[in-house]
């Protein structure tokens, strides 16, 4: 599920990058391997088992070739929007997921799932006069329910003095959404009923422009500005969404009933732009502390903040452990809902769009852990990364989530 896929990127993206750098680093070498298994597991929810593989080589001195492969298996449970099973009527007592709601054993809150993914990426990177990096790539990924096919390229362009280092990049990609049973429900549908429609396509066109600046001999920083623009078919095919009425419309603390369950709808366009800044400072014994903070908006009405701090502590005999802390929050895009209120929208009524998917919720999340390393000989680095992850939604039926993370790489290099 794509669902899933994006939820697990905020738990990995960030070494997956640094991994990627620092295999293309290796410039001087012929070829490279970087090998990886992450375990990504979420309590009684998500369990996500990851094998990445890099492969990079010198096909001439001024190209190289790199090549990821990433294969994942997924399973377990999602909550997907609903209050309750479809058939049975429950009381809510608070519109929190802190209030007590117990689902009956026909529930739709929680939906089980199972699913595999293998991608694919190349990319080709060529220098030219020492000063200037063009690099090509492209991508596929295929899922039961989703298959994604992507091409990109950026350019790199460094001063004479090699002190500023200027970025221009766009991508693109074509993505086939549907369900695994084919097809993709019809918006607000009837969960169990209403029409099948033909699968979902949708295009994703991104821009990043970027400056890099050496300060000093200890002192990088980084600012990056990045816009998107998403069209096509953005609704979840697995998301519902319920209709609720007030036990007693002169006071709505006594709680509601929820009537029925329906597929969730989402608008057909999105446009999401970020400012990116980041600074890493080493000390006068090669302890090197990274900070970062991204600034993200969209016409969803989603804006969300992101710290995030590392300390590398190098020791002797090439050992390394860098503590890692990220805060992040987010408001709620501005059509979703913990449930139709009956009330508001009148006995036949629905806004234009609405969504109950936690994900569009307000969130606060958290990140611990670490990053270990330690460097076996001039040519290979095994790392291990632990991160515990928390979230908590404001509105969401469910309103805490946890999340483990464990990450085994191994890295060789080959002259």
């Amino acid at each position: 599920m794509k669902s899933i896929q994006k939820k697990l990127a905020l738990a990995t993206c960030s070494l997956l990058a640094h991994n990627a750098q620092s295999v293309m680093a290796a410039g001087a070498e012929d070829w490279a391997v970087d090998a990886s298994f992450l375990h990504y597991e979420e309590e009684e929810r998500i369990t996500v088992n990851k094998m990445i593989g890099t492969l990079v080589t010198n096909i001439s001195e001024s190209d190289k070739v790199k090549v990821d492969l990433v294969f994942d298996t997924m399973s377990g449970s999602t909550p997907s929007g609903a209050l309750e099973g479809a058939g049975s009527f429950t009381t809510i007592t608070t519109p929190s997921g802190a209030g007590g709601f117990s689902a009956s054993s026909g529930s739709t809150a929680l939906a089980e799932f199972s699913d595999t993914r293998l991608g694919v990426s190349l990319d080709w990177e060529h220098t030219k006069k020492r000063l200037y990096r063009i690099n090509y790539g492209s991508s596929i990924s295929v899922e039961k329910d989703y298959t994604s096919f992507g091409l990109n390229t950026n350019y790199a362009q460094d001063s004479s003095s090699r002190i500023v280092t200027y970025t221009a990049g766009v991508a693109v990609a074509f993505d086939d959404v549907r369900r695994s049973t084919g097809g993709t429900p019809e918006p607000f549908a009837l969960y169990g009923g209403g029409e099948t429609l033909e699968n979902g396509t949708r295009v994703t066109l991104d821009t990043i422009f970027g400056v890099t600046r050496v300060f000093n001999r200890r002192t990088l920083g980084q600012l990056n500005f990045s816009t998107g623009f998403n069209e096509g078919y953005l609704t979840d095919p697995y998301k519902l969404i319920s209709r609720t009425q007030l036990l007693d419309i002169s006071d709505p603390s006594a709680g509601f009933d929820e009537k029925d369950t329906y597929y969730e709808s989402r608008p057909s366009v999105r446009q999401r732009s970020s400012l990116y800044g980041s600074m890493a400072h080493s000390t006068r014994n090669d302890n090197v502390l990274h900070m970062s903070y991204r600034y993200y908006w969209d016409d969803w009405d989603i804006v969300s903040n992101t710290l995030d701090f590392r300390l590398k502590i190098r020791y002797e005999n090439d050992f390394f452990i860098e503590p890692h802390l990220r805060f992040y929050d987010q408001t709620a895009a501005n059509f979703y809902y913990f449930a139709i209120e009956q009330e508001v929208f009148g006995p036949n009524g629905f806004p234009e769009y609405g969504s109950a998917d936690y994900r569009l919720d307000e969130i606060d999340g958290t990140t611990l852990g670490f990053n270990i390393g330690k460097t076996f000989s001039a040519h290979g680095k095994l790392r291990v990364r632990v991160e515990h992850i928390r979230w908590q939604y404001k509105n969401s039926l469910f309103d805490v989530n946890e999340a483990l993370v464990f990450q085994l790489s191994y890295k060789k290099l080959f002259e």
